[in-house]
């Protein structure tokens, strides 16, 4: 018989439920939404119609990352099954949010959902600016892998910033270090990678599994993601805790916080296998291990079936209900008819035998836990043995949420042989991850399941939902749930003027178009210079600059999910090629006379200065990246000194070429605006 109690608290809470609530179970608390796309601008959202007891479903629409519960826009019966809406926009993201309420025993109970939905939605090019954080300690040996890891990031629209930290750096100057490189551009700045065991910042006075014996500084990474906050050490005292690492003394370099002090700024990810001696491996072929995997995972070169795995030893907990994080989420993601769990479904779910035999994109496990094991679920030591085939995971019990112990519960998954690439401990508080069906990543979902409540979005659930310090993402914040296959076989050969492309369509792919970016450095940023989707597999870029040109390719599909569609792009291929023009026509602008640009970089304007010694014919143009134009002018016959003020200031940041027509010749620069 599996064990379904966690200690004494798990004990008195189930002595005092009433029988009709231990009928419950946490598939009661959460509403499973799907949603089919009707019309142009009609939906229907749908649920399971037979979940007892009947009650009435409520439905409001909001815009994504907003507060309150939205426009409401009606109610049907449970039974129903569905609700229709109307006045979608779907060329957007819409958020929609369910509540059931029903009673038991006269006492009002209520169940929540949430869905995002959107129809074909345009392919991201760009993701942002994500920090590397290595541990330096490791960095040597795994120089390949960081490299490569590094041109992935690029290859899925990242602009990647290295730095190396020391392990035994203070965990302020690492903080430190993070902030003056989000100071650098803080608007695209979007994400950490921590990899290694770079400081782990400790804070709180806190024990959210209800131990005495852990009361007290958790390790809390969203130190790293918090570029404003006010973090005191001023005021806890104790030195009670059961492990030394959470005892917090004033003045001991751990902080006083357990709720953020204010709005999370980053989303942070771990991807950490210090202390994990139950593994044979060490820890740098573990973190080895896990980054060939996240390189497999982004090629397409392994899947797995989608559908979750909900092993759920707790059930209502008097209304806590920790595993409807995994019903609320996995419905959008998966489809509720996809989810095998051990209330609705006839097949035995034993968390760790099923994943060793089959594969499931999600899982949740939760149970009554220890620093290294969840009641029902397994042990560190189960992940040792055999092939784990789960990718996203959510595990939930006693202790494990303190994820910086020796063999930890929680880490354990990502240092096992096999298919995980994520875990987070969701149950107090309750993790919101629908997002990722429309092409969120992890470290999305984690920011907005962080700040929830935090004057920036409100997602509501049984029990307490909002924890804090102990909310921690174990795992790549970049990684996606749906992956496209790349390329193959990319070639650039310069031509005459023009960069010829050629590459291969993905076998087994049914691609929608490709798009082209291009680069004047290896490292990017790449922006993309095609106006439409390219559906053919080859494209001349007339726009070329002399030099090394770098380009990348990528092959984009239309992802479809229980919660719409968009375009989902697949990992860049690159290729590069030296170009020089060979038209005679065609020269520098820098072999013009007196030629010069200023301010480049610019912001509002870039003043043209050049000079002619005869009557000439002028016209100037800008041109994006594309290939479009974005500024034209006839200057008409001139000579002499010219001067001539081009305006930026309705142009989106990044590279252009400004194009001079003096009489026959054409001249080209860049010029480059920033915000």
């Amino acid at each position: 018989m599996k064990l379904r109690l966690c200690g004494i608290a798990a004990l008195l809470l189930t002595l005092f439920t009433t029988q009709s609530e231990a009928q419950l179970s946490a598939w009661h608390a959460a509403v499973q939404l799907n949603a089919v796309v009707t019309g142009p601008t009609s939906i229907e959202l749908q649920w399971d119609p037979t979940i007892s007891p009947e009650g009435t479903i409520h439905i409001w629409r909001r815009v994504p990352v907003s507060t309150g519960l939205g426009e409401y826009l009606g109610e049907a019966p449970v039974s129903d099954g569905s609700f229709a809406v109307e006045g979608a926009d779907l060329s957007r993201v819409e958020e929609y949010v369910a509540q059931r309420v029903f009673k038991v025993n006269d006492q009002d109970r209520s169940g929540l959902g949430y869905i995002t939905v959107g129809q074909e939605l345009p392919a991201v090019d760009n993701r942002g600016r994500i920090i590397l954080l290595v541990d330096a300690s490791v960095a040597d040996e795994l120089e390949s892998e960081i490299e490569r890891l590094k041109r992935d990031l690029i290859g899925d629209g990242w602009q990647v910033i290295r730095r190396d930290v020391a392990r035994d750096a203070a965990v302020p100057d690492v903080q430190e270090t993070v902030i003056e490189t989000w100071r650098e551009n803080q608007a695209e700045t979007k994400a950490v990678y921590i990899l290694g065991h770079v400081p782990v910042p400790y804070s709180g006075h806190t024990a959210p599994d209800g131990h005495l014996d852990h009361i007290g500084a958790w390790p809390a990474d969203c130190f790293y993601a918090d570029m404003n906050g006010f973090w005191t050490d001023n005021f806890f005292d104790q030195d009670s805790a059961r492990r030394d690492q959470n005892d917090n003394l004033i003045g001991d370099g751990k902080y006083d916080q357990s709720f953020f002090p204010s709005t999370l700024e980053l989303a942070v990810g771990r991807v950490d296998m210090a202390n994990m001696p139950a593994f044979e491996k060490s820890e740098v072929e573990l973190l080895r291990q896990y980054l060939n995997r996240a390189h497999a995972w982004r090629f397409k070169e392994f899947t797995v079936q989608t559908r979750a795995l909900i092993d759920d030893n707790f059930g209502f907990f008097g209304g806590e209900a920790f595993a409807s994080s995994a019903y609320r989420s996995y419905a959008p993601l998966v489809g509720r008819e996809n989810i095998y769990n051990n209330v609705s479904s006839e097949i035995l779910i034993d968390y760790m035998p099923v994943l060793r035999e089959d594969d499931y994109l999600w899982s949740y496990g939760c149970g009554g836990g220890t620093y290294r094991s969840a009641g029902g679920i397994g042990d560190t030591d189960g992940f040792t043995q055999g092939h784990f085939k789960t990718v996203f995971t959510m595990l939930f019990g006693s202790y494990f949420g303190d994820w910086d112990a020796s063999n930890n519960f929680l880490r354990a998954p990502l240092a096992a042989d096999g298919y995980c690439l994520m875990n987070v401990w969701s149950g107090r508080p309750h993790w919101h991850m629908h997002f990722m069906a429309l092409g969120a990543t992890t470290g999305e979902a984690t920011l907005r399941s962080q700040n929830n409540g935090n004057s920036v979005t409100t997602y509501y659930a049984a029990g307490n939902n909002r924890l804090g310090i102990t909310m921690a993402l174990m795992g790549d914040p970049s990684i996606r749930m749906h992956v496209a296959a790349p390329v193959n076989n990319l070639s650039a050969a310069a031509g005459d003027n023009v960069v010829g492309l050629n590459w291969e369509a993905p076998e087994d792919e049914d691609v929608a178009f490709y798009n082209v970016y291009r680069s004047a450095e290896a490292d990017g940023p790449f922006l993309r210079i095609n106006d439409e989707g390219i559906t053919a597999t080859s494209y001349d870029d007339a726009t070329a600059q002399n030099g090394v040109n770098y380009y990348m390719v990528r092959a984009a599909v239309l992802q479809e999910s229980p919660s719409g569609s968009y375009y989902n792009q697949s990992q860049g291929v690159f290729a590069d090629a030296e170009f020089e023009r060979t038209s005679t026509s065609v020269a520098e602008a820098t072999e013009l006379p007196g030629f010069r640009v200023g301010p480049n970089p610019a912001v509002n304007y870039v003043d043209v200065n050049f000079g002619l010694a005869q009557s000439e014919s002028v016209t100037l143009r800008l041109i994006d990246v594309r290939g479009a134009t974005t500024f034209d002018t006839e200057l008409g016959t001139v000579s002499g000194n010219v001067n001539y003020r081009v305006p930026l200031d309705n142009l989106p940041a990044g590279m252009y070429i400004l194009e001079l027509n003096v009489g026959e010749k054409i001249y080209h620069t860049r010029v480059v605006r920033q915000d």
